[in-house]
């Protein structure tokens, strides 16, 4: 992905605020930007449907994307500063539900072979985003059990434990404007 160094830093400060980076070092956040590729979805679009290969994560950087159901019932509504697709990337499963742009919306991509290469040549940038994918992924879990909906509902944090969503008092950095593509 070609982009200004303005860009790049743009997405490193995003990369800061996620919890499944929490953790990297300084320079290791270059190495994840360089393996994501960049893509855009119009109001109304889906980004994929359930029973898809699920070769990528997506992480939306603008916009709200809805995740249905077959019958079209909303699960989850996702805003800038969260992730999705996870559960496909690590299980390489077919999709588990259909993502839907409800506006139009900015998303980095990073595909299994380029998360593959990415931690092959850097064993502790491997260890840090698998150890919070797995954190991510038991707070779905928790979420679950505990709503048939899981928008709105805060992760429960514990001490020591990795932030869960962008909304948490205790996330890294809070999203603002200046980070929206």
């Amino acid at each position: 992905m070609h982009l200004t160094e303005q860009e790049k830093l743009k997405i490193i400060r995003v990369f800061k605020k996620l919890p499944i980076f929490y953790g990297l070092r300084e320079n290791e956040y270059d190495f994840v930007r360089a393996a994501c590729s960049h893509t855009s979805y119009l109001e109304g679009s889906t980004v994929f449907n359930k029973g898809d290969g699920s070769p990528c994560l997506y992480i939306l950087l603008t916009g709200e994307v809805e995740l249905q159901t077959e019958k079209e019932e909303v699960i989850y509504k996702l805003h800038p500063g969260e992730i999705f697709g996870e559960i496909g990337l690590i299980t390489q499963q077919k999709r588990t539900a259909t993502a839907i742009a409800k506006t139009d919306v900015t998303l980095l991509i990073i595909k299994s072979e380029d998360l593959n290469l990415l931690l092959g040549k850097h064993p502790r940038i491997s260890s840090i985003i698998m150890r919070n994918i797995t954190q991510h992924l038991a707070n779905h879990i928790v979420r679950m059990n505990k709503a048939a909906t899981l928008e709105h509902i805060p992760p429960k944090q514990e001490n020591n434990t990795m932030p869960s969503s962008p909304g948490s008092s205790q996330f890294p950095g809070s999203w603002d404007e200046s980070d929206d593509f």
